[in-house]
């Protein structure tokens, strides 16, 4: 029943087909973006140190891949380090503003000189944000993840979260980032 609400409501919500994408031209070169997290500001008062940046590709209007890479230092005693790799699939109901990402790959991998026993980890994860774009080429985008949502790998998470303190299930980012085509009519 709750499966049938929530795509019920997601229907009701995302417009499945975007007037604005019908007349758009899927012949443009795309657009790319870099983008780092600014919210590794917690650091100052946190046990740990949060480190991410990475890339992102528009592949249509309104859809996007990137692949952040994040890097997470536990500063609680246990001093391990963690690398995450992503590549997620972004969408934009709307072609800018609110979006919804998905995780389809997630590596987690413990590196430096303090590696627990179980070193490679998968997850997933589920992000709901809004981009600004304000300032083009320009770009603000605060969102809020969500790791493991349907809870498939809850003893990789329980395991990283108990060697990582840090390592919550829920994350708030916010990335700074600029966009670029190699279009020269843009």
């Amino acid at each position: 029943m709750k499966r049938f609400i929530v795509v019920t409501i997601m229907l009701a919500i995302i417009p499945i087909h975007s007037i604005r994408a019908q007349q758009s031209d899927y012949s443009c070169i795309p657009e790319f973006r870099v983008f780092a997290d600014v919210a590794c500001i917690d650091a100052l008062w946190s046990k740990h140190i949060s480190l991410e940046c990475g890339i992102g590709v528009s592949l249509a209007p309104g859809i996007e891949i990137e692949i952040p890479v994040t890097y997470l230092i536990d500063r609680s005693g246990g001093k391990e380090q963690l690398f995450e790799f992503m590549l997620s699939l972004k969408y934009y109901p709307w072609e800018s503003g609110p979006f919804i990402a998905c995780s389809m790959a997630h590596v987690c991998m413990f590196v430096g000189p303090y590696k627990p026993l179980e070193k490679f980890h998968c997850l997933n994860e589920l992000h709901f944000g809004y981009t600004a774009t304000w300032f083009a080429p320009f770009i603000i985008e605060a969102s809020l993840s969500l790791r493991d949502p349907s809870d498939t790998f809850t003893d990789s998470r329980a395991y990283i979260a108990a060697l990582v303190p840090g390592y919550s299930r829920f994350r708030f980012h916010l990335r700074a980032g600029y966009r670029f085509s190699f279009d020269k009519s843009r």
